[in-house]
C-alpha cells in the first residue's frame, strides 16, 4: 500500500496520497499496532511538510509520537509480563516442590545447582 501512496504523490495527488495513508494508518491502529500506525502517521506528517502545510504536518508529527510511546509503552508492559511470568514460574516450582516433600523428609530450602539460577542469595 505504500506504493499506492508514493504512485499517489508522484501523479500530484496528495489528496488521494492521505485517504489512502489515513486507511492504511486506521487498519493499523484496529491491530493495534501502535509503532506501524505512528510510522505511517509520521510519512503523513513529511506530506504534509513537503507540501508548505507546516501546522497540518505538526498535527500529524505530534500523532506520530502518541503512537510510538503507546507502543514503547506496550513493549515495556509485554516484557514486564515476561518477568512476572518467570518468576511465578520459579516460585509456583518452589512451592511444588516444598508441598510434594514428605513430612518426615523435609530440610530446608538450599540454593545448589540449578536452583541458583533461579533463587538469588538473600544477601545480595
Amino acid at each position: 500500500m505504500f506504493s499506492s501512496i508514493t504512485s499517489h504523490l508522484f501523479a500530484g495527488n496528495r489528496d488521494a496520497a492521505i485517504a489512502v495513508a489515513e486507511e492504511i494508518a486506521a487498519m493499523n491502529e484496529a491491530d493495534g499496532d501502535h509503532a506501524a500506525t505512528g510510522g505511517i502517521t509520521e510519512y503523513m506528517g513529511d506530506i504534509m511538510l513537503d507540501a508548505d502545510l507546516t501546522d497540518k504536518a505538526g498535527e500529524y508529527y505530534d500523532a506520530a509520537l502518541a503512537y510510538r510511546q503507546q507502543s514503547s509503552i506496550n513493549d515495556a508492559n509485554k516484557a514486564q509480563a515476561g518477568r512476572n511470568h518467570q518468576f511465578k514460574s520459579a516460585i509456583t516450582a518452589l512451592v511444588a516442590e516444598r508441598l510434594a516433600t514428605h513430612p518426615d523428609e523435609w530440610k530446608p530450602f538450599q540454593r545448589v545447582k540449578w536452583r541458583n539460577l533461579f533463587y538469588p542469595s538473600a544477601d545480595r
